[in-house]
């Protein structure tokens, strides 16, 4: 089991650790689930962070969501979280297969497919800042199921789907119950 270690850097450094950090999500050398797991990790600490911040700046009245319910906020929670990263995972695999027949490298392909998602995700959002927020929000996640799609498509098609599947079945189950909760 290979496992990260991140050590104390200089700012000069910070890329670097980065660039070391998502290229492990193309490594699959260990199991799926401690896959699944360190991938579920990476992607949702910045959303945590991310959150605590909006929660703060909302809290201090600097920022004022649109509450008003849309279509996808009243979905069922077994649509919302197990129907849908189902089917979006489909979807990634084609979109994948498109971008493929013209890229090669597995970071562009997934930038691009993350880029592609969060413009989809984003589609009506209320206000400019909002779309900036769930564009963003929503290509980083999508960057991420990319990346753990590819590093396990050369496994098998199940293996790279699941990999795909389980990191965003776990994040769409913790914001929807989140949203249930508060």
């Amino acid at each position: 089991m290979r496992i990260l270690v991140i050590r104390n850097v200089a700012h000069s450094d910070c890329a670097t650790m980065l660039h070391q950090l998502f290229k492990s999500l193309l490594d699959p050398g260990y199991s799926l689930l401690s896959y699944v797991i360190k991938s579920i990790i990476i992607m949702e600490f910045p959303g945590w962070i991310f959150s605590c911040v909006l929660f703060l700046c909302q809290t201090a009245g600097w920022y004022a969501p649109d509450m008003r319910p849309s279509p996808f906020t009243e979905w069922p929670f077994f649509v919302m979280v197990l129907v849908g990263p189902v089917l979006e995972s489909f979807l990634l695999a084609g979109l994948v297969w498109v971008i493929g027949k013209a890229l090669v490298d597995p970071v562009l392909i997934s930038v691009i497919s993350g880029i592609a998602w969060g413009v989809l995700h984003a589609w009506g959002a209320p206000n400019a800042l909002e779309y900036a927020l769930i564009l963003v929000w929503s290509g980083y996640d999508f960057f991420i199921f990319t990346m753990a799609f590819l590093a396990w498509k050369s496994s098998s098609f199940w293996y790279g789907f699941f990999a795909a599947m389980l990191p965003h079945l776990a994040h769409d189950g913790q914001w929807k119950m989140l949203t249930l909760i508060c």
